[in-house]
């Protein structure tokens, strides 16, 4: 956790890093992260922020595939506007791409 003192925002920030984890029964490694950072201003609140990152890789001899996801979250008075993407991939070949945006209202949160 982090505070500025001097603009008063606050940032707190989560990194986990599984490592590789091999499966006795086959080989398959896996490997999941998580990159979080979400950030607040005391004196605003309703403006409070995050970013967020997972990803997960699995291997087996040659074969390689992995997905990552990215969110951003953005408060305002009246909503939380959200923005997603999903990316999955094969070796170096994209097998799918989304990307989502959209709001829900506060409704009093």
């Amino acid at each position: 956790m982090e505070r500025d003192l001097q603009t008063g925002r606050v940032r707190y920030v989560i990194s986990q890093d599984g490592g590789w984890i091999e499966n006795p029964g086959h080989g398959m490694l896996k490997r999941e992260t998580r990159d979080e950072t979400w950030e607040i201003d005391l004196a605003e609140p309703e403006g409070a922020t995050g970013h967020l990152v997972f990803g997960a890789e699995r291997r087996l001899d040659d074969w390689r595939a992995g997905s990552r996801a990215e969110i951003d979250i953005v408060c305002t008075a009246g909503s939380y506007r959200v923005e997603a993407r999903l990316r999955a991939d094969e070796g170096e070949a994209e097998l799918f791409s989304k990307r989502w945006v959209f709001a829900i209202p506060r409704d009093h949160m």
